[in-house]
């Protein structure tokens, strides 16, 4: 480590990331990077692809001189497009057609499985929806890529997992899928396996086998029948009750849901795969849309439910409702009774007195 990269006070308040009156006309925060490369502020985040796809709906918006109205934000929260995948996709088939005959050549039930799900995903648009056979092809293929990297440096798999459950892993594998997509660095090593046979062009092996390998793991979790590829199948929303999830009382307690979505849309969830076992997740817990020109209206829709009694109907109803796109709508009213809050004393407060702020609480009825 070095002490150069030492956190020893706050920043003041003219060097924090800020913007005022942007030239674009709006602002976007999706857990990406907001300060320019090169800058130390920031610098452990990177960009996502919600924020490119975000950016990409209002861009849209604009050109087509349409403005953007309460219901068009509800949409994008809801929205499952995946930008990355949209990206990288028409490499890795490349990579597959480009490669295949180098290590299957004389094997026909192989190419004619990998012609079924190359088919399939030539023609998919990169939408995450549950329903959708090509995002499950995709979500699990990448899964298995994943775990073909990395096994020299790191072999001890939980920590390639802290490695891959990040979005540096995709700027990462991003990188190198460009890379091999041109021919390049097929043979690097973060794609060495001590257990692999193959010792020319690795990468573009392990890209293809891979993608067999998500064969047999829908196979093995939904079944041959392509009818029944869908990518809700494997893509549950967990909701894990501690201790019980891991009791004989689980069937009470946890709760599921099949959803859509993956780690880079808009409608976020998230799960890595190993041996057919979901080892994590995670998803939105929260949504809501207010309209700061009718400050009247606002919609929210909070995650699984609003009670703790396993027993009460409120204990998991809003499970379905945030999942669809559901929202409660929530009348803000400025007339009617407040509650003004004001420091007892201001001996511990650091900010001086001037700048205080006075936090108003309206009661809705």
């Amino acid at each position: 480590s070095h002490s150069d990269g030492d956190w020893i006070h706050f920043l003041p308040k003219n060097m924090n990331p800020h913007k005022l009156n942007p030239k674009e006309g709006y602002i976007v925060s999706c857990n990406n990077r907001i300060m320019a490369r090169g800058s130390s502020i920031g610098a452990s985040i990177p960009t996502t692809s919600r924020a490119i796809r975000a950016t990409k709906i209002i861009n849209e918006h604009i050109k087509n001189g349409k403005k953007i109205t309460f219901n068009d934000m509800k949409d994008m929260q809801q929205d499952v497009i995946d930008e990355y995948a949209k990206k990288i996709l028409p490499i890795l088939l490349k990579i597959v057609e480009q490669h295949k005959a180098k290590y299957f050549e004389n094997n026909a039930n192989v190419n004619a499985l990998l012609g079924q799900l190359t088919s399939i995903l030539s023609k998919w648009e990169g939408k995450m929806a549950g329903n959708d056979k090509g995002a499950l092809i995709y979500n699990i293929w990448m899964s298995e890529l994943y775990e073909t990297l990395l096994k020299k440096q790191l072999p001890e798999r939980e920590w390639r997992e802290k490695v891959i459950d990040s979005f540096y892993s995709e700027h990462f594998l991003g990188n190198m899928i460009n890379k091999w997509g041109k021919g390049l660095e097929l043979n690097n090593e973060v794609c060495d396996d001590s257990a692999q046979f193959v010792t020319r062009d690795r990468c573009a092996y392990n890209v293809i086998k891979s993608l067999l390998n998500a064969y047999d793991y829908i196979f093995s979790e939904v079944g041959k029948n392509e009818e029944n590829w869908e990518w809700k199948f494997v893509n549950k929303q967990s909701y894990r009750h501690i201790p019980f999830s891991d009791s004989f009382l689980r069937y009470l307690f946890h709760k599921e849901i099949q959803v859509g979505g993956n780690r880079n849309t808009l409608f976020s969830s998230d799960k890595h795969y190993s041996t057919g076992e979901v080892e994590k997740n995670y998803g939105p817990v929260f949504r809501m849309v207010t309209s700061l020109e009718d400050m009247t209206s606002t919609s929210l829709m909070g995650d699984s439910g609003q009670s703790g009694n396993q027993a009460s109907p409120y204990y998991d109803n809003m499970m379905e409702a945030l999942n669809e796109g559901k929202y409660l709508n929530f009348t803000y009213t400025p007339e009617g009774p407040h509650l003004k809050l004001t420091p007892v004393s201001y001996t511990h407060l650091t900010l001086p007195t001037s700048e205080l702020v006075q936090i108003s609480v309206v009661a809705v009825p």
